[in-house]
């Protein structure tokens, strides 16, 4: 039998998808060891950096979350993902009923949470990679269970932090396994309020949210806290409605009311340096509304509203 050094099959394992690279991992304990270290984590993101994605989950309501495959047939692509239904996580049947909600995920991690004894949510927290099905349980600082938001670029670190937002602002550091406060103070503080934390981004070294009309980041490494521009020239009322990361790049959606009756609304992205918003795509899904009526709900205003969730990837070449 033929057998590589460890360069050679750190770099052959390294082109292997996080599915098959996952199964990798279980042949022995020299692949598991090489598959651990943050070099190879680092090559491994390089060169998945641009392969496109097998599904994705959408959490339509509370305590609900589905696995959509998007590659291929839709038996073969649910295949490629180990358990959508996070049954590696502990669970109580009988106080949680089996679900699960993801509050946040980042360069493949993710955040989850199971109800309690007491029936609130948001009180069970987990880290996982569902790839993997590795996971950690969380213990959320008082008064810090409000909002969390996951920081993760394994192109630079293999450690990863937490950020819960409640009456204080914690961070929960992977590579100390602790928490602590954040050097924040009050009027910073202040800029947080009416923050949509479930619609936030990771990009370059900044957590970002949609806060009202504006969107407010916060420096992982700097703890400062700053707004950032929106798009000049915007219609009115005319509403930030999702901030997302891809390819590197920052990108926003956005509709009137109009808009969103019509199903027609724009991808917006960030200049690197930050200078400023372009009309990156024009998307018009007035097609699939006609097509599939069912996806109309009513709602308690008298004329009817469309519900759209709108998944978005990019993999094109840039000049």
């Amino acid at each position: 039998m033929m057998f590589f050094d460890d360069d050679i099959t750190s770099d052959i394992l390294a082109r292997l998808p996080p599915k098959q690279l996952a199964r990798a991992r279980c042949v022995c304990k020299r692949w598991r060891s090489l598959t651990s270290d943050h070099h190879f984590l680092q090559m491994h993101f390089a060169c998945n950096a641009n392969n496109s994605i097998s599904g994705f989950f959408l959490r339509g309501r509370v305590n609900h979350t589905e696995y959509f495959p998007l590659q291929g047939e839709a038996a073969a692509a649910a295949s490629a993902f180990p358990d959508p239904a996070f049954s590696f996580i502990p669970s109580i049947p009988d106080v949680d009923g089996g679900h699960i909600t993801i509050e946040s995920s980042c360069n493949g991690l993710i955040i989850c949470s199971r109800p309690n004894r007491d029936g609130h949510y948001k009180s069970l927290h987990f880290i996982c990679n569902p790839i993997t099905t590795e996971f950690i349980a969380l213990d959320i600082p008082k008064g810090g269970d409000r909002y969390l938001s996951l920081a993760f670029d394994p192109s630079k670190s293999p450690y990863y932090k937490v950020i819960a937002l409640g009456f204080k602002v914690h961070i929960y550091s992977s590579e100390t396994r602790s928490w602590r406060q954040a050097d924040i103070d009050r009027s910073s503080r202040e800029q947080f309020k009416g923050l949509r934390a479930y619609r936030s981004a990771f990009w370059n070294g900044l957590l970002i949210w949609i806060v009202r009309d504006h969107l407010l980041s916060f420096d992982i490494e700097r703890e400062q806290v700053k707004k950032l521009p929106m798009p000049d020239h915007r219609p009115e009322n005319w509403n930030c409605h999702y901030i997302g990361e891809s390819g590197g790049f920052l990108q926003m959606t956005g509709y009137t009311k109009e808009q969103k009756l019509t199903a027609c609304f724009d991808v917006l992205e960030m200049g690197v340096d930050c200078s400023g918003w372009s009309v990156l795509y024009r998307i018009d899904l007035s097609h699939i509304k006609e097509l599939y009526p069912e996806i109309q709900m009513k709602v308690r205003v008298p004329r009817p509203a469309l519900y759209t969730f709108v998944w978005l990837s990019q993999n094109l070449k840039r000049d």
